[in-house]
Order: C-alpha cells, then structure tokens, then sequence
C-alpha cells in the first residue's frame, strides 16, 4: 500500500551544519524553507522536481550573496566569481548543477539517484563553504592568541 505524503524516510541525510547553520548564522526563513521542500522531494523520490529545486536553491543563495535577481545563471555565475564568492571550479560545478535544473525543468531529463547525489554534493558544499565556513572560522580566528615577540 502506498501512502501520501510517505510515511517518514529520509532518503538523504541532512548535512550536520544545515539547520544550526539556519537558525544561527544564515538567519533566513525563505532559504531554510526552500531546502525544507527540496529534502521533502528528496525523502519522496521526487527527482525532477530536486533538480529544479536544487537550481532554486542555488539562484536564491546566489542572490543572499549579492547577485542580481534579473541576470542569467551564467552572469550570476560570473559575478560570484568576479567577487571572489566562488573559484573557478565552483563556478564549473554550479554551472552543471544550474544546467541540470533548466534540463529538468525544460528539457524532460530525467536525473538518476546517482546523478541527484552528485548534484546535491555540489549544492551542500557551496552552501556550506559560502555561508557556515566563514562564520565558524571568524569564531575560531578570535580564540587564537595573537603572536608575541619577532618571530
């Protein structure tokens, strides 16, 4: 018998730093309800609309971050590099993570669990990198003793 929504499985484990991260450092309810509803569709199989919501996640981060709503992936792409938000393989990987979402949306792909793995991979590390990394280690920096003497 199946049920609707499914009873309660996660398919993909939360990363470890998402919901402290939320509350704590991001302190943003539409990008935390944003990945609510991805992992949703994630727990329930639900690969098209993952990928597409993989890509939205990604445009509203890329927006926190300083972005133009109205540009491109590619020019959002771009400008995150330019402002040294990204490196250039991130901007490579966001790139086919951007892709994959417009192909699910408008192209009838059909991503494999693989694929989605891969893809949220790129999506988790990017977020994390972006928006908990530099807290925890402004957080650190602060507890290290300043240098004594010459050396």
């Amino acid at each position: 018998m199946a049920y609707w929504p499914a009873r309660s499985r996660v398919r993909r484990g939360r990363p470890r730093w998402l919901w402290l991260a939320f509350e704590f450092e991001i302190n943003n309810a539409e990008l935390a309800a944003l990945l609510a509803e991805l992992y949703t569709a994630l727990d329930n199989d639900l690969h098209i609309l993952a990928t597409i919501g993989m890509r939205t996640v990604f445009d509203y981060a890329s927006q926190l971050l300083g972005t133009d709503p109205n540009q491109s992936f590619a020019e959002k792409l771009k400008e995150l590099a330019a402002g040294n938000k990204i490196g250039g393989e991130e901007k490579e990987i966001l790139s086919v993570l951007a892709d994959a979402g417009n192909a699910a949306a408008h192209r009838g792909w059909k991503p494999t669990k693989v694929d989605i793995g891969h893809l949220m991979d790129a999506l988790e590390n990017f977020l994390e990198r972006a928006f908990v990394l530099k807290h925890n280690l402004r957080r650190v920096k602060k507890n290290i003793p300043a240098r004594v003497g010459g050396h």
